[in-house]
């Protein structure tokens, strides 16, 4: 009943008596608790874990190309969840199943596991479904028709790339480099 000055025992000074039983029951169980790594983590941890781990998202991008580092440099900030594995594929020892050396040199390539590659304008596209802050272009960018000219301002881009950014890596000269293993 309300008297005025508090409501409830909780606000009256009541609380102490409800409080206190149950602070020493919870000590007495953490007290009891084994701690270390013999604790198991609950399983919806554990398989969330692997689902985030399963579902990563493997950006590859020309790591010689100042302006493709700078963009996923950038991009790679936005990526709060932490759910894309950015990747020069010149740090690769082979070219992802399905991809040639040649076409990692052409386009930016985005792996969203289970072999589905997808290249260029398209692998932009697909980052706006899973970078948080680019979510309000994915709307626009899969109306119909936006993935032609999407398309053909990447090429434009990825053919004039160095000129973009001024430069290559210190020591790269342009055209195809040497992968590990392979002779002239």
């Amino acid at each position: 009943m309300y008297n005025g000055r508090t409501f409830g025992p909780c606000l009256a000074g009541g609380h102490h008596r409800v409080r206190q039983p149950v602070k020493k029951r919870l000590r007495r169980l953490l007290a009891a608790t084994p701690a270390g790594p013999e604790v198991p983590k609950p399983a919806w941890i554990i398989m969330a874990k692997g689902a985030q781990q399963r579902h990563r998202w493997v950006f590859y991008y020309d790591g010689d190309c100042g302006f493709c580092t700078r963009m996923a440099t950038g991009l790679s900030r936005t990526d709060l969840l932490g759910r894309l594995t950015w990747t020069t594929y010149q740090s690769l020892e082979d070219p992802p199943r399905g991809l040639s050396w040649e076409e990692l040199d052409q386009a930016a390539y985005l792996d969203t596991g289970r072999g589905r590659l997808h290249g260029g304008f398209h692998a932009f596209r697909m980052l706006t479904l899973r970078l948080l802050p680019l979510m309000p272009l994915a709307p626009i960018l899969w109306l119909p028709g936006v993935d032609r000219v999407g398309t053909a301002v990447y090429r434009w881009i990825a053919r004039n790339r160095y000129r973009i950014s001024g430069c290559r890596a210190p020591g790269v000269k342009p055209g195809r480099r040497e992968r590990p293993g392979e002779q002239s």
